[in-house]
């Protein structure tokens, strides 16, 4: 089943464990791979970031948070294979939605082209942040509660990160075996900064 963003009031972004970190138990140690599109989590076009830096990144502790009290005991599956964020302006809890308020606007007066960021968080203090999507110049800000739901990953998306190898763990393999070598030493990589996540979209799109 394909899942696609069907208008500018719920959008949706995939997360996929990164399978050159092997494995972990913990969901605040885990790196994730992400992305509106396929393209976008396969690094091809734009991306949601105002940076270049397009890798992996850590869960905020508002994602970590509704992964555990999930009722669907969804951190197995977080952990093995990723989740998939929906996100809208119009949510209800007895559907299974959970709200996210604006806290704090963050903006660069030095760069005009900055999107918009704002930091939200939910009754338990549990926080996330979110990116403007679109152009920075335009108008429409971000809303003031965003509701979220978590849900297992679509099999076509599954499928997907295992024909594009997004779960093969080749590079942490040839870090482990530097151990037990002469081989040159390999710098580590940096820890990932903290997932962002993106705001309501300028017109629908789908995963795959």
């Amino acid at each position: 089943m394909r899942r696609s963003t069907e208008s500018k009031n719920t959008w949706s972004l995939t997360l996929i464990r990164d399978g050159k970190q092997g494995l972990v138990s913990d969901l605040c140690e885990a790196n994730y791979r992400y992305g509106r599109t396929s393209r976008e989590l396969n690094g091809i076009g734009g991306g949601i970031l105002d940076d270049e830096e397009r890798d992996v990144r850590k869960l905020p502790s508002g994602l970590v948070d509704l992964i555990e009290d999930h009722p669907s005991q969804l951190a197995g599956e977080a952990l093995e294979t990723g989740f998939l964020v929906e996100m809208t302006k119009y949510g209800s809890e007895s559907e299974g939605w959970t709200p996210f308020t604006i806290t704090l606007m963050m903006s660069n007066p030095v760069r005009w082209f900055y999107s918009p960021h704002a930091l939200y968080s939910n009754e338990s203090g549990s926080t996330m942040e979110f990116q403007k999507v679109g152009c920075p110049g335009e108008r429409e800000r971000l809303p003031n509660i965003i509701w979220v739901k978590l849900s297992e990953l679509p099999l076509s998306t599954i499928v997907w990160a295992c024909e594009n190898q997004i779960f093969s763990d080749e590079g942490y393999t040839q870090m482990s075996l530097n151990l037990w070598t002469d081989l040159p030493e390999v710098k580590p990589r940096e820890n990932p900064r903290t997932l962002i996540l993106p705001g309501p979209p300028g017109k629908p799109y789908r995963f795959i």
